[in-house]
């Protein structure tokens, strides 16, 4: 053997294995070809499936490390109060543009969750509205496009908005927007581009989803006549002559769909007027820079109407209709409405009508040689890798304009624990109270009524009456929210402590303040001797008390280790109280209620006082007292001095009480 065969032959060449390497290297490359062969053929789905991946990922990211906004927050209660308590929040359809499916979804993903499992349904949905893109784009081109063009196409336009910045916020954002999105564009993916004939059960779900669509957002319904009329007419305008698929559209969407929301219209009549009235005279959402709103903050919306000119010419009849008046509608909308500032959100249907159109300008750009096999695999990940830091900016703008709570949780659980009426700029704190204070003794910068006054005069007389027991400020995003740090600040420092300050994201600052606390060792227990009940006494309305009347001590329920004062509620005897003649700054009880029913349900319990004019002053029933637990009242007077007489009333649901301690501070 010479020496060219042993260097072909030797110990590291597959030829000088004889048979058994030949063997091995064709089946090295067989399943090779076997693999490339079988993902070739599955390129669609492996696509999709990416596409759906990154579009989820993506709204992911730092899902945890934003607090909620006030909507956000608002919603999950919502739910979480039909479902726990079987209670409507704040008669929400008169206010909010949805119905009461997003909240129970939210409530839901919340109770089993937290908030992370509610952004990442609205994720879920971000990734099923870049999903529908893509269907809607394969079935909208022309049908002069090749098979393999048409995939790349219909990928291209689902990474816009997979990876379009305002679609990702509103993917990480858990509100209605994310669920109507996905509900709308799927819906119309599978309807509205059809060239034949669609089966029944395709139209059917095609009017589910679009009705879900409507049920989480009403905007969407601005769509429903024209699509209506799409599936009426535009079969009849192809097929004059054939009018079995107009019949079977109409049959299976459009009765369908119009019936469903007729019904929820009917239903929900009230809330619905009541929602409408008050929004022609809202205009919180309308900007004075309207040019920055629409042009200068979204350059990637402009560059794809660009694109959108640019594949017009290759565009079918369908799908330059369906572009046109689906950018349109929305425009037109924003234009009339001028919500301004939710455009950032509605913008996904500017996406989702032109992508479809903007993908077409691929097919016009010069064609390379090479294998195209390698393009549909390596184009859109060069793509989404290329956009991803722009984009992941660009969201973070988008969801990140208001404070963020995540780093002073501690500190607002903390001091806000045992508070019977808390103040807030910014309603989302509501979302991390909930369960731990009533909803009722949380009041927000929108409506208030007190001293028989409303709005700033209402807040500022409270303030001063010492009526809050803590207030928290971040700055909020609403002009009223705005306006309370701006015309209230100076009465709050006047009259409070602030306990806590810290950074609560770009541009915002969060302030806790507390009322001005008695010194603990300067309290006086007014509470008579174990073995009798002193003068304390039932006060009847309209008389005086007499010592001894419907009370007495016991130890049914005692109070660190002494009896307690029981104090039988009867008709028109609904307070006790006890003589004190001397001054009073704060007073304080622990108060243990059996309600007459036997239920569970807070009621409200209030702290009362005889000045030294003998005119009565109270607490304005502040706090809510749960049946069969100990609970402490306190009562800041906003006008201290001499009282003559002190004490607690209890509603009419109460049928027994036991004070375990009444203390004063003078």
């Amino acid at each position: 053997m010479d020496q060219v065969t042993r260097r072909a032959t030797g110990p590291f060449s597959l030829e000088g294995a004889g048979s058994r390497g030949f063997a091995v290297g064709s089946l090295l490359a067989r399943l090779g070809g076997r693999a490339w062969t079988v993902i070739w053929q599955r390129r669609i789905a492996l696509s999709l499936l990416a596409l759906v991946a990154i579009a989820f990922g993506v709204r992911m990211l730092f899902a945890d490390q934003q607090s909620p906004y006030m909507d956000e927050g608002t919603n999950v209660i919502t739910g979480r109060m039909l479902l726990e308590q079987n209670r409507v929040y704040a008669e929400v359809l008169n206010w909010a543009y949805g119905s009461y499916l997003w909240p129970l979804i939210a409530g839901v993903a919340d109770q089993h969750g937290g908030f992370v499992m509610v952004r990442a349904v609205t994720a879920l949905c971000g990734a099923i509205m870049a999903l529908a893109t893509s269907l809607a784009t394969y079935r909208l081109a022309p049908a002069s496009v090749s098979k393999f063009s048409r995939e790349r196409v219909a990928l291209l336009a689902g990474f816009a908005m997979a990876l379009a910045p305002t679609a990702i916020g509103v993917g990480r954002f858990g509100t209605y927007d994310g669920l109507a999105g996905a509900g709308f564009m799927l819906g119309v993916a599978i309807a509205v581009p059809a060239e034949g004939r669609l089966r029944p059960l395709r139209l059917f779900l095609a009017a589910a989803l679009l009705f879900v669509a409507f049920l989480s957002k009403y905007l969407v319904a601005v769509y429903f006549p024209l699509i209506c009329l799409y599936l009426m007419l535009a079969p009849l305008v192809r097929s004059p002559r054939r009018p079995a698929m107009a019949l079977t559209n109409t049959l299976y969407l459009v009765i369908p769909l119009t019936a469903a929301c007729a019904g929820y219209l009917l239903y929900f009549l009230g809330p619905l007027v009541t929602l409408f009235m008050s929004s022609l005279h809202y205009g919180d959402l309308a900007s004075a820079d309207p040019l920055r709103i629409y042009l200068w903050t979204r350059p990637e919306l402009w560059v794809l109407v660009g694109l959108a000119v640019l594949g017009w010419r290759l565009a079918s009849g369908t799908g330059r209709l369906v572009g046109l008046v689906g950018f349109g509608v929305i425009m037109a909308f924003q234009f009339k409405s001028r919500p301004d500032f939710d455009f950032w959100k509605h913008s996904i249907y500017v996406i989702f009508f032109l992508a479809p159109i903007a993908a077409l300008a691929w097919l016009r750009a010069p064609r390379t040689t090479g294998t195209w096999k390698v393009v549909v695999v390596a184009v859109p990940a060069a793509v989404a890798i290329g956009l991803l830091p722009r984009a992941e900016l660009a969201a973070s703008h988008e969801t990140n304009f208001y404070p963020n709570l995540q780093p002073s949780l501690d500190a607002i659980e903390k001091y806000t624990a045992g508070s019977a009426e808390l103040l807030m700029d910014d309603t989302a704190l509501r979302y991390y109270l909930y369960g731990k204070m009533p909803l009722d003794g949380q009041i927000g910068p929108f409506m208030f009524s007190y001293g028989g006054g409303e709005g700033i005069p209402a807040y500022r007389s409270a303030i001063r009456d010492h009526w809050f027991d803590t207030i928290v400020l971040d700055g909020g995003v609403t002009p009223q929210g705005a306006a309370m740090r701006a015309e209230l600040g100076q009465d709050i420092a006047d009259n409070y402590d602030r306990v806590f300050s810290a950074p609560a994201g770009t541009g915002f600052r969060l302030d806790i303040y507390k009322l001005p606390s008695a010194r603990s060792d300067t309290f006086q227990s007014r509470m008579p001797s174990d073995s009798g009940v002193g003068d304390w006494a039932a006060h009847p309305e309209g008389g005086e008390s007499q010592p001894g009347l419907s009370v007495s001590s016991t130890t049914e329920q005692v109070w660190e280790g002494h009896p307690s004062l029981k104090f039988t509620v009867n008709p028109g005897v609904f307070s006790v109280g006890t003589r004190i003649d001397s001054s009073v700054r704060t007073a304080r009880a622990q108060v243990f209620v059996i309600a007459a029913d036997g239920g569970t349900q807070p009621v409200r319990v209030g702290l009362y006082g005889f000045d030294n004019g003998w005119l009565w002053r109270d607490d304005g029933y502040r706090w809510l007292v749960t049946p069969g637990q100990w609970t402490t009242v306190t009562w800041n007077l906003s006008r201290p001095g001499p009282y003559h007489e002190l004490g607690l009333t209890f509603p009419t649901g109460v049928a027994t009480a036991y004070i375990g301690d009444l203390e004063i501070a003078p």
